[in-house]
């Protein structure tokens, strides 16, 4: 759990640079990406960086979709109700 929490700290301190981890592995032979990330980042694996900070993202995207999911629920059900409210007299 400990990588997974210096993955977070290290990519909102440098998220171009963790990207570029995350979606290239060939960028640890780019010297200014690792100079970049073991300045902000001393404490952080870089072998890992890029699966601890993928994870990070699949998880936030997994939460913002439960959220939308529940709102637009809540949504749909609040205006079907209106819709009752207006459409039968009374």
């Amino acid at each position: 759990m400990g990588g997974l929490k210096s993955a977070i700290k290290c990519f909102f301190k440098c998220p171009a640079c963790t990207f570029s981890l995350m979606l290239n592995r060939a960028a640890l032979a780019d010297p200014n990406v690792v100079r970049t990330l073991q300045e902000l980042c001393p404490d952080v694996d870089l072998e890992s960086l890029g699966f601890y900070a993928g994870l990070f993202l699949a998880i936030l995207f997994v939460l913002f979709c439960a959220v939308a999911y529940l709102f637009f629920n809540v949504l749909r059900l609040f205006v079907h109700q209106e819709m009752l409210i207006y459409l039968v007299p009374g």
